[in-house]
């Protein structure tokens, strides 16, 4: 495991903070955060700067893939929206 020390408060980090202080600024990263959804944890992605990072138990923890020379991180403008989200599926009978 590797840490190291961000110079902002913690509640208040977004992605551009991140990649701020980390690593070469011509280098490209994809980032993954583990965060807490309901009572479980799981990892998301994310690519936009003006984003917070989520904390854990009080810290950030971030998987960083470096990407190989000339491959930038894609931006997702907007998730796409999909009909029936809340509805329940269930399994048809066997």
């Amino acid at each position: 495991m590797n840490a190291f020390i961000l110079p902002v408060s913690s509640s208040k980090v977004t992605v551009a903070d991140l990649k701020k202080h980390f690593g070469n600024k011509e280098t490209h990263y994809h980032l993954r955060f583990l965060t807490k959804i309901g009572n479980n944890k799981c990892w998301v992605d994310t690519t936009k700067d003006n984003s917070p990072v989520p904390l854990i138990d009080g810290h950030i923890k971030i998987k960083i893939l470096k990407l190989p020379q000339g491959i930038k991180p894609k931006i997702i403008k907007q998730v796409p929206k999909e009909k029936n989200l809340n509805k329940q599926h269930s399994m048809p009978a066997a």
